[in-house]
């Protein structure tokens, strides 16, 4: 059979002979990981150059911190509140469900300072992305020698010496390692250094690893390829347990068809290692995975915190038989992530982004979220189009040299795809969850082109007419620019949108430059009225009267949401709800009240933000009024010094909240329309920092002046 093409027959032999990679292959890796690293690291950083920054939206950038200082503890549960929602509560314990290794990676570092807790996502990230560029070269090259190996040599002791490298295969190379390691989803995940990105970046990493032992293994079987196949089989099993398990199922199907090959007793001890290099991995996940949530496999989706105090959850899970992952969403998942046009052309910088609206679910399922997402071919074509060659190369009966030995891994990898198939939710983060296949396949495909080409006759040829390996390079560099620079700018728009409102503004501010330097009309894109509508498009822009606020869209399905709302708020003015000011606190009695904001309504009903003093110069915010009563965690005030801090009372959102010093202490429920008076009663300094809307008011101008 074909997949039992793979399997040798002859006993394991001493390791072949060594030839050295052709400088010029290497030099093109390198070059390729270079301009890679450019984008990445500017993403990482935010725009910037500090890989220490953390999105702290939720916290969640935090999370692996938080593990890892349990872990210094002694313990796998964390303390209580500290993973928010996310948390899942078993026998009064809180765990989290990503996998340990990023917590690992931290130890030597947070066992000795607290100095950079909070603070190690975005390097974390990084050296990920290093390991995954340094594993794609080299499967790159192991792919070549097997697809360029004569057909059913087993002799390791006489493979011939690497084919050369001609400067055309060369800068394929380039585009092809730019494109996994600058231009797939990796950058998309670098744009927010949050906790899911992290899993799945060292996810990703650790499984092209695996992939690349797996091969060796799957091609001639040492003991070193079988610990090293085994070990980062694990590793990313504990990182990201779908991913792994595609890679232990790959090591599993290796072992399989040796068996099927009925093997000497000599043979038996290795066969017998690989099928360990696969149960250790498997063991190690059902282990750790009964330990946190007392089953072998799976999550008890109803003991997370999100579920408990989400309807919307309650409901999605209750539809389907509280399952999460059902085969059901099979359809939808694959239609979403393979369809070719995921993708939506503006004309406002960076004129190419996400689909406009979220993912359509097929039939009457009922999914958890389904944010806009791209897809493969639309975002990776040159990986998906290798790919595609790569795979009927790699199964098609009479397969060049011993380029059988990938069946096995690229089945294994596919099987790691199906965690994000057949879940039920949509998100543009899980289509990283495809590279370690597309890498593989992308390797085959990359690799039999240039044979291909390489083995045809030289022909005179006129001056005017280029050659087939010109023309191919070409069209490689071509397809890798334009889906690198869809990536980049997919990248590019998330790290600006996903931060504060004064982030938001910048980018707002440079779609709207470059709008009014090229005379795009910006009427279509905005919308004006005195009342915020329920929902807006993408990238819509919505003015409330006279610039009282200006607010974007993201274009999300908001009904997960406490406010079922996709507006976010740009540009709000005092009246509008928004008050950020230098305050410097007063001693106070504890028991103590201080108001700093008062909503009064037209009905005469009243909201107020105030602070009550605690002991030993500390207080706590106090909500009251149209809503839910809320207070915040007790504060050091630090009475005397002025101290940076917002108020807010946006009844268009829905909620109220203060920030202090740039962290948000209280948040909550609010929807009281009224006159709104800053400092009525308070006790300390208060000075007002409202700046005039100027963004808005450059949005009305240009509106005006196209009409």
């Amino acid at each position: 059979m074909a997949l039992a093409e793979a399997a040798p027959s002859d006993p394991p032999a001493p390791a072949p002979t060594r030839h050295r990679t052709p400088r010029r292959f290497v030099w093109a890796c390198v070059i390729g990981i270079a301009l890679s690293a450019v984008p990445y690291v500017w993403l990482i950083g935010g725009g910037g150059l500090d890989i220490l920054r953390t999105d702290r939206i939720a916290g969640v950038g935090t999370f692996y911190d938080t593990q890892t200082r349990a872990l210094l503890d002694g313990h796998l549960s964390v303390p209580e509140g500290s993973l928010g929602i996310e948390a899942f509560v078993v026998d009064g314990h809180s765990y989290m469900y990503f996998g340990p290794v990023p917590s690992l990676l931290r130890l030597p570092v947070l066992a000795v300072t607290h100095r950079f807790d909070g603070r190690l996502t975005g390097a974390s990230m990084l050296t990920g992305w290093a390991v995954t560029a340094a594993f794609t070269s080299l499967l790159l090259w192991r792919v070549r020698t097997l697809v360029r190996a004569p057909r059913g040599d087993d002799d390791v002791d006489d493979d011939p010496p690497p084919a050369p490298v001609t400067w055309a295969e060369a800068a394929s190379t380039v585009v092809v390692v730019g494109a996994v390691c600058g231009g797939s989803t990796l950058s998309y995940l670098a744009a927010r250094p949050i906790v899911y990105h992290e899993a799945i970046a060292w996810g990703v990493a650790l499984t092209i690893a695996a992939l690349w032992w797996i091969v060796g293994v799957a091609d001639r079987p040492t003991g070193w390829r079988i610990v090293g196949a085994g070990t980062f089989t694990l590793l990313a099993v504990l990182s990201r347990s779908t991913l792994g398990l595609g890679a232990v199922a790959a090591l599993g199907l290796v072992a399989a068809m040796r068996i099927a090959h009925r093997p000497t007793r000599q043979q038996w001890r290795t066969t017998a290692a690989v099928a360990a290099a696969a149960v250790v991995p498997m063991l190690g996940h059902v282990i750790l995975n009964y330990a946190k949530f007392r089953t072998p496999f799976g999550l008890p989706m109803e003991t997370q915190v999100y579920t408990t105090l989400s309807p919307e959850r309650q409901a999605m899970l209750a539809a389907n038989g509280g399952q999460y992952f059902r085969a059901a969403f099979l359809p939808t998942n694959l239609w979403q992530y393979l369809r070719p046009d995921a993708l939506r052309l503006d004309r406002l910088f960076p004129f190419v982004g996400l689909p406009a609206n979220p993912p359509r679910v097929l039939g009457s399922l009922v999914y958890d979220q389904a944010f806009r997402s791209s897809s493969v071919p639309a975002s990776m074509p040159l990986l998906f189009l290798l790919g595609l060659g790569g795979l009927v190369t790699a199964f098609r009966p009479r397969s060049p040299g011993r380029v059988a030995a990938v069946r096995a891994p690229l089945i294994g990898a596919a099987v790691g795809t199906l965690g994000v198939l057949t879940i039920g939710y949509l998100a543009n983060r899980y289509l990283a969850d495809f590279l370690p296949l597309l890498v593989l396949a992308a390797a085959v495909g990359s690799a039999e082109l240039w044979r291909r080409i390489d083995a045809r006759p030289q022909r005179p040829r006129r001056r005017w007419r280029p050659s087939l390996s010109v023309v191919a390079a070409g069209t490689v560099v071509v397809v890798g620019l334009l889906g690198s620079g869809t990536g980049l700018a997919i990248a590019y728009a998330s790290m600006r949108t996903s931060g504060s409102e004064e982030e938001l503004g910048a980018y707002l501010g440079t779609r709207v430059r470059i709008a009014d330097a090229t005379g795009t009309d910006l009427g279509p894109f905005v919308l004006r009225g005195d009342e915020l509508s329920a929902t807006g498009a993408a990238d819509q822009l919505f003015i409330v009267g006279d610039c009282a606020a200006l607010y974007w869209s993201d274009g999300e399905d908001g009904s997960h949401l406490v406010d079922h709302t996709n507006w976010r708020p740009v540009e709000r003015t005092g009246p509008a709800g928004e008050h950020p000011v230098t305050v410097t606190f007063a001693p106070g009695h504890a028991g103590e009240r201080t108001t700093l904001l008062t909503v009064t309504g037209a009905d005469g009903a009243r909201s107020t933000i105030s602070l009550e003093y605690g002991e030993d110069d500390t207080g706590r915010f106090v909500f009251d009024g149209v809503g839910f009563p809320a207070v915040s965690d007790q504060i050091d005030l630090r009475p005397g010094e002025a101290r940076a801090m917002t108020i807010v009372a946006d009844p268009r959102l829905s909620g109220a909240s203060v920030t202090l010093d740039g962290d948000t202490v209280l948040w909550t429920p609010f929807s009281g329309f009224g006159e709104q008076r800053l400092g009525d009663g308070f006790n300390g300094q208060m000075t007002s920092l409202e700046a005039p809307p100027d963004l808005c008011r450059k949005v009305q101008r240009l509106i005006a002046n196209d009409g």
